[in-house]
């Protein structure tokens, strides 16, 4: 018997699927209000900063445990 975690145990880490929908909705929004704003400082031509590249930065390594979630939860066919 291993303690390490496999994939399929990911499942039991958020088992409401509520929840799941909270984090992926967040997460969502999240991504699409820092990517606009980024998008704004460079169409104008204006250096973004520290706190929105750390922000996006943040969200990109966040993608890593949501995904594993979302992977996790999802049929196997």
């Amino acid at each position: 018997m291993t303690d390490t975690p496999t994939a399929n145990d990911l499942g039991v880490i958020i088992t409401s699927a509520r929840a799941r929908k909270i984090i992926y909705g967040s997460y969502v929004l999240a991504l699409v209000g820092a990517g606009a704003t980024q998008v704004a400082y460079a169409s104008l031509e204006l250096s973004a900063p520290s706190w929105l590249v750390a922000s996006v930065a943040v969200l990109a390594y966040l993608g890593i445990p949501v995904g594993g979630i979302a992977a996790a939860n999802t049929r196997k066919s």
